[in-house]
């Protein structure tokens, strides 16, 4: 395993392998409280993050900097890419999980579990 730039700590070794030994850490933004979700697109050369308390969906690129891609998100957090490319996202607010069409629209895919709204407690 090689050893991690001395400015990253990991809690797992295995994370080291994925972080070139020479790699610099770039400040992309600031001024936010909470992010979670980051998401990489690498065919359109961009980061999709969730700013929580804003309730929105921002995207970084080189290019443009920081934009808004999804306001409001509904607290979106959690999100990865399907094997079509397409962004998958689980909402705080509305309990579900959705994906994002290549045409713009959004489909949700799980609303309930065992009968019961996502993240209900029993």
């Amino acid at each position: 395993m090689a050893p991690l730039p001395n400015f990253l700590e990991s809690h797992d070794p295995r994370f080291a392998d994925l972080v070139l030994f020479n790699a610099e850490l770039e400040l992309l933004a600031d001024g936010f409280r909470w992010l979670e979700g980051p998401v990489w697109f690498g065919d359109h050369q961009c980061l999709l993050f969730n700013d929580i308390p804003s309730n929105r969906t921002l995207r970084w690129s080189e290019r443009h900097g920081i934009s808004t891609f999804l306001e409001p998100s509904d607290f979106a957090n959690g999100q990865a890419r399907d094997l079509q490319g397409r962004l998958i996202q689980c909402h705080h607010r509305t309990r579900c999980l959705t994906r994002h069409e290549h045409d713009g629209t959004i489909t949700t895919l799980v609303q309930e579990a065992g009968g019961r709204r996502l993240n209900e407690h029993p």
